[in-house]
């Protein structure tokens, strides 16, 4: 190998040969050919390091100072343009990738191809092309199909793209594919914990939160870079906020806030923590709508339908209106689903003014809640257990329903909170229904229709209070122990407990 000193002065004569006779092909004499070829091989490697290395700025600048040589163009246009992607410049990052797709093809390298094809899918769904960006995907996934670790790569990819379209079974069908290549083909495996957080998020959108929350846990234990836990934390977030448990979310959003990651991840982690928060009537300050600008689309709707959901709530209706219009604009049916189980009644006054949204598919099985009233205050849902946070208003709430079927909104001020001034009464029915469905995990699960609360017939509802009422057996663990509404006491009264 030459020595750095004399490529540089093999560079500086071949430049003021070329200069001079205006050689503008690769028809070098061969020494210098060959010399050029050697600088320009460090000049890639080295700007694939600082790529690495997130020096993103830098690798950009050191390939632009010159144009490559035919054998390198198409990694070197390629590598330009996901550094113009990554800096914001989508335009020229298309013009290099076209640059790189030609040369590409004109060597005949498969590998590349396949690579350009999905970064060309990625530009399509940029620009909504959804279909079209699908199609590409097949075509990178059969010019890729004899190199593992990419086939890996595209099916991890094509199902992240099937499940932002609501197409689950397509996406559980390739991100499976994926996660199975994986596990034979080493070099594929940083792509494990990526592929787990995406089965985490079909689960959530199926409503099966005990498995979502499970790949979560899979993709944080197998994520081998800061910014794989973070998304990862992220995801075990969402699984626990949309399944009822947003105290728990909290934790795991500040601990992607704790990643070592870029200021742009940051915001987003924020933006989430504020959303859990809310859920939980923490009543803080709301992100600032410029924040949208710089947390994706997906997350940005989610900010979004929250803040509509404040609106709402405040009477600034057609406030509300604007923001859900926003969030639709961002074309992200995934997180519109995902906050169907903790937005009910936004999603309610949604589809009253013509807005279709859209919702998460029926649970297959037969969802079941146990109410348990005696003793410690807990709902059990399904497979899952519920320990109630604070007051165990809710739990009174559920068992009072079950107990008197559909009743109107102002018999639950009276005999579950004692109060007198009905707007201030109807705030605090509307309160605990909120309370209850993130609970549950579910917007629907208790009703306010007609001004008639009652229990979803979705689920199947059963409660240690109406069985011990049946068998006429003074049960030894107290009723609801840590309340004294007037219901509460007329059933401890009925238990033989007053």
């Amino acid at each position: 190998m030459l020595k750095h000193d004399q490529l540089t002065l093999i560079i500086q004569e071949a430049a003021v040969i070329m200069d001079y006779h205006e050689v503008k092909s690769p028809l070098h004499p061969p020494k210098l050919g060959k010399a050029l070829l050697e600088v320009q091989r460090e000049r890639l490697s080295e700007a694939n390091d600082l790529w690495d290395s997130s020096k993103i700025k830098l690798a950009e600048e050191l390939l632009s100072r010159e144009a490559p040589l035919p054998e390198l163009a198409p990694d070197w246009y390629y590598l330009q343009s996901r550094c113009f992607d990554f800096l914001g410049n989508l335009e020229k990052s298309e013009y290099y990738l076209s640059l790189a797709a030609e040369s590409a093809k004109q060597k005949g390298d498969l590998r590349l191809i396949g690579q350009i094809k999905m970064s060309s899918a990625r530009f399509l769904i940029i620009k909504r092309k959804h279909d079209e960006a699908l199609e590409v995907m097949h075509q990178a996934l059969a010019t890729l199909k004899g190199n593992k670790a990419s086939v890996a790569w595209v099916l991890s990819n094509l199902g992240n793209e099937y499940l932002g379209r609501l197409r689950l079974d397509h996406a559980v069908h390739y991100l499976e594919q994926a996660l199975s290549t994986t596990r034979v083909i080493k070099d594929a495996r940083y792509l494990n914990s990526n592929i787990l957080q995406n089965l985490s998020e079909a689960a959530r959108l199926k409503g099966d939160f005990s498995l979502a929350r499970s790949r979560a846990l899979q993709a944080l234990k197998s994520a081998t870079q800061p910014y794989f836990t973070f998304t990862a934390n992220i995801h075990l977030g969402h699984a626990l906020r949309i399944s009822g448990d947003p105290l728990e979310s909290l934790r795991a959003y500040h601990a992607a806030l704790a990643s070592n990651i870029d200021g742009n991840g940051a915001h987003r982690a924020k933006a989430l923590i504020w959303i859990a928060e809310k859920q939980l009537n923490i009543h803080l300050e709301p992100p600032e709508e410029k924040l949208l600008t710089l947390i994706g689309d997906r997350d940005a709707a989610r900010i979004e339908l929250h803040l509509a959901d404040l609106a709402y709530s405040n009477g600034h209706l057609e406030r509300a209106l604007s923001l859900l219009q926003n969030a639709f604009e961002r074309d992200e049916p995934a997180a519109f689903v995902d906050e169907a189980w903790v937005l009910g009644e936004l999603y309610a006054f949604a589809r009253h003014e013509g807005l279709e949204m859209p919702l998460p598919p029926l649970r297959v099985e037969t969802p079941t809640i146990q109410i348990q009233t005696l003793g410690t205050p807990t709902i059990r849902i399904n497979d899952r257990t519920v320990t109630v946070q604070g007051s165990s208003k809710v739990v009174a709430l559920l068992a009072y329903l079950h107990s008197q079927g559909v009743v109107p909104w102002e018999r639950v001020v009276t005999d579950l909170l004692g109060i007198e001034e009905e707007t201030r009464g109807y705030t605090q029915v509307k309160y605990l229904l909120s309370q209850a469905r993130h609970m549950i995990g579910d917007s629907k699960a208790v009703l306010l229709t007609g001004g008639r609360v009652s229990l979803s017939e979705r689920w199947t509802w059963s409660s240690d209070l109406k069985d011990a009422l049946e068998h006429k057996a003074q049960p030894k663990a107290l009723f609801l122990p840590d309340l004294y509404l007037d219901w509460v006491l007329e059933m401890r009264a009925r238990l033989g407990q007053d």
